[in-house]
């Protein structure tokens, strides 16, 4: 809606009036006028002022204006959604009373930096209006004015702006002012006439930037020229018309209409300006334009990019409405810059973003491509991202075929951006007639590196495509590997893809490359690409070799050293542990090691021929040289001048870590190069390193090699996995790069053993048997950096030539077969012609599919720039030629021979027949022959299977002859059995090797431990071996299990792994001859076994696999009584050294004995050793001394368990019995007794103390019979006590609430008070000491509290302390009680004094205890709202109301005393009677609210209300008065237990409704379970209801510890001295 206010103008009746009402235009079609019938305070009549429209739909604002005479400066607002005016207060000084002046709304950036120094500046922004010139003045004056005042609307507050920069313009009024971002636009207007130089007439153009409140100069601005410099200006001089900037994309527009020219001369000119290049344009204007005018209402509708223009002046008031749309020329305010991506495909679906400037957030998003010609469009919608983004998906355009369209926005209904981005539309991707082509696709792959191909899209048509965008899927499966890294895919945007892949390990994979054809459809269907899939083989980079020569065997120490000049590896063996070559942790530490490599150079140096001095071998030990070149092992032993010295291991890694920071790598990394044990994690060094960089990993080879450093292999961090892989660091770069990566299983890679020689990787493993080194393999890296081994053009170039020779080949030798003669009976011709036929037949998709790659690889090479092009296409073009005759003339050639073809087929057929038969026999006769029995030796089976091999060569030649003879005639099927069954011959050939194979490597090995020493025999060698062979038996396939062979190297194995253990067992040091006898009567054969020269023969000749149970039994015998010997040993070892310790007693001369705890752990474990040595079936052999150590063990461990007890309790009972008089006056039978227990105890305690050695002092004769008795004494002491200290308690209840260590020491000094006072907290809770005087010190005073009160016992007397200790506690708390109730009857009469029934509430307070304080005021409160109730009960409605006002008067005296100065305690006070009285201020507005008239209303009753009064019930004697609180129909009397100044709980509606529970249970005799969540104030309630009862609570932290008797005496203590008791967490 617009909305328009005001003005001059005439009546229906054609008077002239100036007006105050306020209409509402609505700018929807049809538009309507609509008269608002505003509330609130309309501005009066008024016309020549101004209207802004505020931010945030805030409404309309309206300043100044004109009427009779009159000029204003109120200020107005409109609220235009409720229709309402309101006059807005503002501070400040208002501009002076004007008209014909402007108002412009601004938002200002306001810059607010952080607190700290430096921090980031934050742009936020302030709405402002700013109102320049006018006619007017303060008070009578008139003039025009050039003066600029602002309005805050976030303040709404004036301020007139003295101080602008730069060359204001002249006074004036009816000029226009239109804002551009924070720059405002003053054009023309009229002010005073200065002569004939100055008509007072503008027509000049002003900008003021108000952020910097500066008026700007125009470009190349001089003051000196005699023309300087000036912004645009008008096309005449004007004033009364109108302005108006619309927002646009990248530059506003500024609007100018109407107005005067000249006087009476009107104007209906429409300029334009361009605001950043400040130009004036020339649009074409459709439609007619209205007529001219002056004084026009102008507002700019940004929905429909409308301007609409209303009335004004010519000669008469005018009423026409128009409207200038102006989308063509501002457009939205928004634009659309580029589309990304810029092209797609015709059936639409493309995801594009649109970027461009300033778009608005809305669902309404329209998107429109557009042909250029504008004939072909289709829309689709939009989604908002940002303001710099909108999302969409290309529409479908296949019925407009492929072209470039423009692409344009709308949002909200907008019109379309007059900026325009582009789109281009191409005709889909065809898989099946798409290409690939390059080296990824070629023979001779290899795993673990990278190849990569190219991939030329074509589209439907079969043509090229130009850009890029297909969805492209490089997918590899089979092999021998899951884990294949996902391929690279390239896009070049030309319709061309580099595909990038690898795989893991060596074998065949099945390779697919797919694209999907309507890459933007909901479902993702990828169709093959014309020649996918295929099957790719990829060979090891790996080159395994085949040594020769004695080779080098592993032991426990073994270093690698190469000699990279001469291509050698040197191993260095040595038969002891190695820990390998320690690890630097810091340069420093390198240090000296560096200098020692600097020093021995060439020592350690690659030629390998001297060793460092200082580092001699330490025993004749081997070093094994293997020569790379002729794959040749030779040995020499460490320290002959034959061989190579060992180098220094330490300094050449320190001499490595030299050379590696010496290249330019980072320190930290260099460290973790020479640091492979302890590994590395962070190889980018915290992301500074760029490149693919190795996973964290240990155990890796680093060498320099030339400027960079290769890094090999290793283990995963976690030890989860190895790696097989080579990585390259450029220090210079500073940048990681990949060379290869393989997969290899971690038990191979923990197995081998690996080196850099030079350019090469060695590495070393032992075979399948032994520790021999068999197996060698090299990585060779050189061709890994050779950069012709990944020119596209140079590998490619090659293979099309060699691929085009071989076509050439193959197409020609097609040519020549079918165009030979044939005769009939020209068996040789016929064949040749058939062959050629065949060739035609089965490879014609093959050669189609070759030309056409070649002929794209060609094309393809072109556009690279490669060599040769034209010269290759030439010898395609030959090719095709004649392959395109080959393919026309088969068809008659195959015709002309089929009556030759069809003679010679039935002689075919028969000698078929014939070899098939032959074939039969031959299997059955292989199979019955002798190298399938276990009778004959490996080596006269390898004699037979060696002739069988030749044998069945010969047949497989002849079997190939008749498949191709079969194949030509179409007689595959014919030949089928006879190949199946040769394909059988020769797997059971290979099988019934492998099995003797197995069978010589297992008799080997068993020969030669045969003649093994005895005292020599390897057990974990021979079970390791064991162990291989009996998983190489079971890995054999299942079909051999039935042949005799199989069974007998099966039988051997398992006769031998049977054996194994059993040698194991023997080799055990716990055989004695006893056993050894044991064993000959067994097996009833006889050896020595003390001979120096028995061996495993020896042994093996029992035939231990027949008696392995008995051989086990045997030898558990031996091990059990070798163990229980050993025992034995030990205990005799342990326990004569073993003594008690010895502690004295408190001053006197006992010691008590003690055991240290770990010779009682000791004790223990060695009870259950020999309680296990007990129930061993071998006991026999040892049992005297096995039962003499478990009576001794028994003996300590029970002696020393009386012993502890019975000490414990003498020390307990001996500080009572002869310690306390009290205790020997009350218990003097008892004591009697105890002494008697104590000189019986001192006695045996010096038994102890002489032995001392544990054994002997607890096997004294007769030490157990004597504990027991002191044990009983003891005991019959302890109830005794127990029974005195119970008589105590029920005398003062109080006792039970302290521990017992606690009441002994009070009984103990029962005649001294001062000492008894010291516990005095733990009986009186709100007591923290008594004020004692006298001499001695025995007459209560005072009461302290824990706070720091001081309770004077004057009113009562002070209490002398004397007699039994529980007698006076009761007179204490008897004559607490009494001091507090006298105390609280004086408190209550000073109240109606001092305090002035309230009035002085404060200074009352001072001058009473805490408690007491707080116990009247709840009294007065009670009283007060009693009487206040029976007011309004009498009729006095107000009564209760009044009391409100005074209770609130009176806790603002409280407040206001609390911030003054007050000490802590009446501090304290003050607050806890502000807590209770707010409470009482909250009853009695909700009694007042709730309209409660009478006393026995529920919401009073319910109120814990304290009463002071006389009455003969709960306790009180009715004789004086008492204090009583009443809640519900419960009624208590206070209790005066004295409380301290304690904080008060703040009392809410909960603590109300709990006051109410807690209090009908005790009412009711029940107990009360307040429930909830920790922390929600149920133990703090319940304190704070006991302490407005005045009683003792205490509060017991349950725990699994208390049982029922602890419970017990709780609930004795609890019932007897009227207390409370607080069970926290109970459940």
């Amino acid at each position: 809606k617009a909305v328009l206010f005001g003005g001059s103008g005439v009546t229906a009746d054609g008077a002239p009036a100036v007006f105050n009402e306020t209409w509402l235009l609505s700018t929807a079609e049809p538009m309507a006028w609509e008269k608002a019938g505003a509330k609130g305070d309309a501005p009066s009549p008024r016309w020549r002022h101004t209207a802004t429209l505020l931010p945030d739909d805030g409404g309309v604002l309206i300043f100044g204006g004109l009427h009779r005479g009159r000029r204003f400066n109120d200020t107005h607002v409109f609220h235009t959604e409720r229709k309402e005016w309101e006059i807005r207060e503002c501070s400040g000084s208002a501009p002076p009373p004007r008209s014909h002046h402007t108002a412009s709304l601004v938002a200002v950036p306001s810059e607010e930096a952080d607190a700290e120094e430096g921090a980031e500046v934050t742009t936020a922004s302030e709405q402002k209006i700013f109102i320049i010139g006018g006619y007017g003045g303060a008070g009578t004056t008139r003039d025009f004015l050039s003066d600029l005042h602002m309005l805050d609307l976030a303040t709404w507050s004036w301020t007139k702006v003295a101080s602008v920069r730069g060359s204001p313009p002249k006074a004036r009024s009816d000029h226009t002012a239109s804002v551009s971002g924070t720059t405002i636009i003053v054009q023309g207007g009229r002010g005073w006439s200065a002569g004939k130089g100055s008509t007072g007439l503008f027509d000049d153009t002003h900008l003021l930037d108000v952020a910097a409140m500066e008026w700007l100069e125009p470009p190349g601005y001089n003051p000196d020229d005699e023309e300087p410099a000036a912004w645009p200006k008008l096309n005449s001089t004007l004033w009364n018309h109108q302005a108006i900037c619309v927002s646009s994309v990248p530059s506003d527009k500024l609007f100018v209409f109407g107005g005067q020219k000249a006087p009476r001369e009107y104007s209906s000119h429409l300029g334009i300006m361009d605001v950043r290049s400040n130009s004036w344009v020339a649009p074409i204007v459709a439609g007619s334009a209205p007529g001219a005018r002056e004084d026009c209402a102008f507002a700019y509708d940004p929905a429909t990019c409308n301007i609409l223009f209303f009335g004004g002046w010519r000669q008469k008031y005018m009423s026409d409405l128009w409207t200038l749309n102006v989308a063509g020329i501002a457009g939205p305010p928004y634009a659309v810059l580029r589309a990304e991506p810029h092209t797609g495909p015709l059936t639409g679906g493309t995801p594009i973003t649109l970027h461009g400037l300033r778009f608005v957030e809305s669902p309404m998003v329209q998107i429109r491509f557009v042909s250029a010609d504008g004939k072909r469009e289709a829309n689709v919608s939009g989604a908002f991202q940002s303001p710099e983004a909108i999302t969409c998906k290309s529409p479908d355009f296949t019925k407009f075929g492929a072209l470039e369209v423009v692409v344009r926005v709308s949002i909200n209904g907008d019109p379309f951006t007059v900026n325009e981005a582009s789109f281009i539309y191409y005709a889909n991707t065809m898989a099946k007639k798409s290409m690939a082509f390059g080296p990824g696709l070629l023979p001779g792959l290899q795993a673990g590196r990278r190849h990569s191909f190219v991939l030329q899209a074509k589209d439907l048509g079969g043509k090229l495509r130009t850009t890029g965008l297909d969805p492209v899927k490089f997918l590899v499966s089979g092999g021998p590997s899951d884990g294949i890294e996902e391929a690279r895919v390239i896009d070049f945007d030309d319709g061309t893809y580099e595909v990038s892949y690898s795989v893991p390990s060596a074998g065949e994979y099945t390779v697919a490359l797919q694209i999907d054809e309507n890459p933007n459809d909901p479902d993702s269907v990828f169709s093959d690409v014309r020649g996918f899939p295929r099957t790719l083989a990829f060979a090891e980079a790996w080159q395994k070799l085949t040594p020769s020569g004695t080779a080098a065997r592993l032991k426990g120490y073994l270093r690698l050293h190469s000699d990279p000049a001469a291509g050698r590896v040197f191993v260095f063996v040595k038969d002891r542990a190695d820990s390998g070559a320690p690890d630097y942790g810091t340069v420093a530490e390198v240090a000296p090691a560096a200098a020692a490599a600097e020093e021995g150079a060439e020592t350690a140096g690659g030629d390998g021929e001297a060793a460092s001095e200082s580092k001699a071998a330490s025993a004749p030990d081997m070093v094994y040289t293997f020569d790379l070149p002729s794959s040749a092992w030779s040995s020499a032993q460490l320290g002959d001048d034959a061989g190579p010295a060992e180098p220094d291991f330490e300094s050449l890694q320190a001499a490595k870590l030299r050379a590696f920071q010496q290249a330019g790598v980072p320190e930290k990394l260099a460290l973790a190069l020479v640091k492979p044990r302890a590994g590395f994690e962070d190889w980018t060094l915290d992301g500074t390193l760029g490149g693919k960089a190795p996973e964290g990993r240990t155990g890796y080879l680093a060498e320099l090699l030339g400027d960079k450093v290769f890094v090999y292999g290793g283990t995963r961090s976690d030890g989860e996995g190895a790696y097989d892989d080579l990585h390259v660091f450029d220090p210079a770069e500073r940048s990681w790069s990949r060379l290869y990566s393989a997969e290899i299983e971690q038990d191979v890679a923990a197995a081998r053993h690996c080196v850099f020689c030079g350019h090469k990787v060695v590495s070393l493993a032992k075979g399948s048997v032994g520790d021999a080194i068999e197996q060698l393999r090299v990585l060779d890296i050189a061709p890994l950096l050779d950069p012709k081994a990944h020119d596209f053009k140079t590998i490619m170039l090659d293979s099309t030539q060699k691929q085009l020779a071989e076509l050439t080949t193959l197409v020609n030798g097609l040519h020549v077969a079918i165009s030979t003669e044939a005769a009939e009976g020209d068996t040789a011709a016929l064949h040749k012609v058939m062959l050629g036929l065949k060739g035609v037949r089965d490879r014609s998709v093959e050669l189609d599919y070759s030309t056409d790659q070649l002929a794209d690889l060609i094309a393809y090479m072109g556009t690279q720039g490669a060599a040769q092009t034209e010269a290759l296409q030439r010898k395609l073009d030959a090719v095709v030629e004649v392959l395109s005759a080959v393919k026309k003339t088969a068809p008659q050639v195959r015709k002309a021979v089929r009556p030759l073809q069809d003679a010679e087929a039935m002689r075919v057929i028969a000698t078929l027949q014939e070899f098939e038969e032959k074939i039969a026999g031959e299997r059955e006769a292989f199979l019955e022959g002798d190298v399938f029995s276990s009778e004959l030796s490996f080596d006269a089976a390898y004699s037979q299977l060696n002739a069988v091999a030749s044998h069945m060569a010969d047949l497989e030649r002849e079997s190939h002859k008749m498949s191709d003879l079969a194949e030509l005639f179409e007689f595959g099927d014919k030949v089928q059995a006879a190949r199946e069954t040769m394909a059988k011959m020769q797997d059971e050939r290979i099988r019934i090797k492998g099995v003797w194979d197995l069978q010589c490597i297992v008799q080997s090995q068993l020969d030669e431990w045969r003649q093994v020493l005895w005292t020599d025999v390897s057990v974990g060698e021979m079970e390791d071996e064991t162990k291989t062979f009996t998983k190489m038996v079971r890995g054999l396939d299942k079909t051999v299990r039935d042949w005799n062979a199989y069974r007998g190297v099966d039988m051997l194995v398992k006769n031998f792994a049977m054996t194994v253990p059993c040698i194991a067992d023997l080799k055990s040091p716990s055989m004695r001859d006893r056993h050894w006898e044991k064993l000959m009567s067994i097996t009833s054969k006889t050896i020595d076994i003390h001979n120096p020269n028995f061996k495993l023969s020896d042994m093996l000749d029992l035939e231990l696999h027949n008696f392995v149970d008995d051989v086990g039994e045997v030898v558990d015998q031996a091990t059990k009584e070798d163990k229980m010997e050993q025992t034995l040993t030990k205990l005799e070892e342990t326990w004569k050294d073993i003594e008690f310790k010895f502690d004295r007693h408190a001053e006197t001369e006992v010691y008590l004995i003690r055991m240290q705890e770990e010779d009682f752990e000791m004790l223990e474990d060695n009870q259950l050793v020999v309680q296990g040595m007990m129930a061993s079936k071998y006991l026999a052999t040892f049992e005297e001394p096995v039962t003499r150590w478990q009576k001794d063990l028994s003996s300590v461990s029970d002696v020393l368990g009386i012993m502890l007890d019975v000490q414990r309790k003498w020390a307990y009972l001996e500080t009572l019995f002869i310690g306390s008089e009290e205790v020997k006056r009350e218990l003097p039978a008892d004591a009697e007794r105890f002494a008697g227990i104590d000189a019986n105890f001192k006695v045996q305690l010096k038994g102890f103390l002489e032995k001392k050695n544990c054994v002997q002092a607890c096997a004294a004769e007769g030490l157990a019979k004597q504990l027991d008795s002191l044990t009983g004494d003891l005991e019959l002491c302890e109830k005794a006590l127990a029974d005195f200290l119970e008589a105590k308690r029920r005398i003062f209840p109080r006792f039970y609430f302290v521990s017992q260590t606690m009441l002994l020491d009070i009984l103990s000094n029962g005649n001294r008070p001062w000492i008894v006072a010291k516990n005095v907290n733990a009986m009186f809770q709100g007591v923290k000491e008594l004020g004692l005087k006298g001499e001695p010190a025995t007459t209560v005073h005072t009461m302290v509290s824990n706070e720091g009160e001081v309770l004077e016992i004057q009113m009562k007397g002070p209490l002398k302390l004397e007699g039994k200790v529980e007698n006076y506690l009761n007179q204490l708390i008897e004559r607490m009680r009494d001091e507090l109730r006298a105390q609280l009857g004086r408190a209550i009469e000073d109240y109606q004094t001092t305090g002035s029934a309230g009035k002085e509430r404060v200074k009352w307070l001072h001058g009473h205890l805490a408690q007491l304080v707080l116990v009247v005021t709840q009294f007065e409160w009670t009283k007060l709202t009693d009487d206040a109730l029976d007011a309004m009960a009498a009729g006095r409605r107000n009564a209760l109301q009044d009391y409100r006002t005074d209770q609130l008067s009176m806790l603002d005296d409280c407040i206001k005393a609390v911030q003054g100065k007050l000490d802590k305690l009446n501090r304290r006070k003050v607050m806890n009677v502000i807590t209770l009285e707010t409470h009482s201020r909250d009853i009695n507005a909700g009694l007042i609210e709730q309209g409660v008239d009478r006393k026995d209303h529920f919401l009073w009753l319910g109120q814990l209300k304290t009463r002071w009064e006389t009455g003969a019930h709960h306790g009180s004697d009715g004789l004086s008065p008492d204090a009583f609180l009443y809640i519900c129909d419960a009624i208590f009397r206070y209790s005066f237990e004295y409380l301290g100044c304690a904080p008060r709980l703040v009392i809410t509606p909960l603590t109300d409704r709990i006051y109410i529970t807690a209090t009908q249970a005790a009412h009711l005799i029940l107990g009360c379970a307040p429930a909830g969540p920790a922390g929600t104030g149920k133990t703090e309630t319940t304190k704070d209801l006991s302490a407005q009862l005045g009683k003792a609570v205490y509060v017991f932290n349950c725990g699994p510890e208390m049982d029922y008797l602890t419970m017990a005496d709780i609930f004795k203590g609890l019932a007897s001295s009227g207390s409370w008791g607080c069970f926290d967490e109970f459940n």
